[in-house]
């Protein structure tokens, strides 16, 4: 016990491992309370930013309770304004825990491992997020800026991960793993391939969210009663800019761009179950590796996840709640793709490279 606690004390990584934790949890916090602002309408509550029409509070609503009531009314303007400035505020705090993070990793850049880069990539990512949030009130709740400042959040997610893994012991394989691990150059295929697929869905579905494409098809499998709807307009479907000034709160594109949306994402889903769901199947039938397995399980796990969220919002006509929760859930999803490809890509690196007796895992 007392070697155990000398070890942590000694721990170069600690700092660093413990504020990217906190900010790996602020950011998931931040996708939550981003669909939630978005689906319940209350992204251009307060038009003004950082501030709400120049206050740190939203005016006029001094109140404490008011905040918890933000959590549940939806068409009350002071609960639309506290659940933006709630959103703010845990943005505010998730950058200034990014910072803390990057001034730590600079200060012990000496020590072995530390990850000086990839902790200023994310401080710069953290701000590139700000001016994304920023233009997103400005610019009327563009789709395209949007739809970034989504795609933006589950970089910073999966980046963050990344460091997690990085510090901390998480991931760390003997090394008879890890020789099964080198070998797995196919699988680590598999999973950059899964990688994309699954960003690329993720594209797709914030697209619909932002489109307000989710209800233009209701039922499922078929999208309105047919399999391959008539009128579906894929020419305005994925024109990414249209011109400045336009309020997009409620949409503008018309129901056919929109059917037309939703057929691709479904299109987009398919594609994921067979490339993601088969990557699960055969972590957790084939591998002797126990943390692959295991890996395996959360991907199938969140996978159907994903899907019985999909299928329930356009079977049972949107509920809110299932509607907001599909996006916490492809947060998990790419969560768990993230950690397949670390465990194969870094693993074999360092194995192939003859370091696995003197690397500390994951910092290669």
């Amino acid at each position: 016990m007392e070697q155990r606690r000398h070890e942590m004390m000694n721990d170069p990584m600690r700092w660093t491992r413990r504020l990217a934790v906190v900010a790996l949890l602020l950011t998931f916090v931040m996708i939550v309370l981003g669909s939630y602002v978005r689906l319940s309408k209350a992204g251009l509550s307060c038009p003004s930013w950082p501030l709400c029409y120049g206050h740190v509070t939203p005016p006029g609503v001094p109140q404490a309770s008011d905040i918890a009531h933000a959590t549940t009314a939806v068409g009350d303007t002071a609960a639309r304004e506290w659940k933006e400035m709630i959103h703010r505020y845990v943005a505010g705090t998730l950058g200034m825990t990014i910072f803390a993070l990057l001034l730590v990793s600079i200060r012990n850049r000496k020590q072995m491992g530390q990850p000086v880069k990839l902790t200023a990539f994310i401080s710069l990512w953290v701000i590139v997020q700000a001016l994304l949030g920023m233009v997103t009130v400005t610019l009327l709740l563009d789709p395209l800026i949007v739809t970034g400042h989504l795609i933006g959040g589950m970089v910073m997610l999966g980046t963050l991960l990344w460091l997690v893994f990085r510090s901390s012991r998480l991931m760390r394989l003997g090394p008879t793993e890890l020789g099964r691990v080198a070998l797995m150059g196919g699988l680590r295929l598999w999973a950059g391939l899964a990688l994309l697929v699954v960003c690329t869905q993720i594209f797709l579905g914030a697209w619909t969210s932002t489109n307000y494409a989710a209800w233009a098809c209701y039922g499922f499998p078929t999208c309105n009663g047919h399999w391959w709807p008539e009128g579906m307009d894929f020419d305005k479907a994925f024109v990414f800019w249209h011109r400045l000034g336009i309020d997009y709160q409620g949409g503008v594109l018309g129901g056919g761009a929109r059917v037309a949306i939703q057929v691709v994402h479904r299109i987009g889903a398919m594609v994921t179950t067979l490339v993601v769901g088969g990557l699960g199947l055969y972590l957790v039938l084939t591998t002797k590796v126990g943390k692959l397995r295991i890996l395996g399980v959360c991907l199938l796990a969140s996978l159907a996840l994903q899907l019985a969220l999909g299928i329930s919002m356009v079977s049972f006509g949107l509920p809110f709640y299932i509607e907001w929760a599909h996006t916490p859930g492809a947060a998990l999803l790419l969560s768990a793709v993230i950690s397949v490809n670390f465990l194969l890509w870094s693993t074999g690196y360092a194995y192939v490279h003859g370091r696995v007796g003197s690397v500390v895992y994951g910092q290669v």
